[in-house]
């Protein structure tokens, strides 16, 4: 049997500027997910210093996250490549 697509929204966002870090870092995450709750906006912070990193690279699309976030599990990366990237209005992120 098939691997039954799952969608379900994560978040109506109430920390953007921690969710877009957040983006960023599921983009390089071996663990998944990373969530709001594990940011740190401290001074100096490694968080900080990736927020400064991917603006300055050009990398906006994390800071548009912040209007609602879904978790997709059980689509193919070629999926997500292929419909979900070229579409207009969503930005996605994904596990490399």
């Amino acid at each position: 049997m098939a691997t039954v697509p799952r969608v379900t929204l994560t978040k109506a966002f109430t920390t953007p500027f921690k969710s877009a870090i957040a983006a960023a870092r599921t983009c390089y995450s071996n663990k998944g997910i990373v969530g709001d709750d594990q940011i740190s906006l401290e001074e100096g912070s490694r968080d900080r210093a990736i927020a400064a990193s991917i603006y300055q690279a050009g990398h906006h699309t994390t800071f548009q996250h912040a209007q609602f976030q879904f978790a997709l599990s059980g689509i193919s990366r070629h999926f997500v490549w292929s419909f979900l990237h070229s579409h207009p209005f969503y930005n996605s992120e994904q596990v490399s």
